[in-house]
């Protein structure tokens, strides 16, 4: 059976790292929005210029924009076949109905961690990017309660809700991951 996954969490918890252990190790393909969007912005396209200022000053993409791009990427044939992984999206009410509108079949989970966890890892990585600084870790942090956080709510009274501390190093979050998802 073919298996998909939205990976949800706070900025910092991980969600990329842990999305991509289980993808290789999986098989299943790993889509990120915030990797497609700094492609866009390395390559300097339309889309990158249009979401450069926006990602910069720690908010969210559009959702008619993030939309337009996930399902572009769902609906690949490797996507088809394999399965995949949603890493940060959906990230509004909006988003998920909109992938539910797509009739993906997905459990959500949830990949959480304290907001000092979170902060030492933020402040702690030198990524280079511009959203990496406290002022704008603090900015992400407050759009992604005002924004992401209902959507806990939301997968949980779909009963689609796996919730996963990933207080951890990335070997033991990654372990747990795989335990609860797959067990392995």
């Amino acid at each position: 059976m073919i298996k998909n996954f939205i990976f949800l969490g706070a900025p910092g918890v991980g969600k990329g790292t842990i999305a991509s252990l289980v993808s290789g190790e999986k098989g299943l393909v790993h889509i990120s929005t915030g990797e497609i969007f700094r492609k866009e912005i390395r390559e300097q396209t339309d889309l990158g210029k249009q979401v450069t200022s926006i990602l910069d000053s720690g908010k969210y993409v559009p959702d008619n924009i993030t939309n337009a791009i996930v399902k572009k990427s769902i609906e690949t044939k490797e996507a088809k076949t394999k399965g995949f992984i949603l890493d940060g999206y959906p990230r509004t009410i909006v988003q998920a109905d909109f992938l539910n509108s797509l009739g993906i079949n997905a459990t959500a989970v949830l990949l959480d961690a304290s907001d000092e966890t979170i902060l030492s890892r933020l402040s702690g990585r030198n990524s280079g990017r511009a959203d990496d600084n406290p002022e704008v870790i603090k900015t992400r942090l407050k759009v992604y309660n005002e924004n992401t956080a209902p959507l806990i709510d939301y997968y949980k009274e779909k009963k689609l809700l796996v919730t996963i501390n990933v207080e951890g190093t990335i070997e033991s979050n990654f372990k747990k991951v795989k335990e609860k998802l797959f067990n392995d």
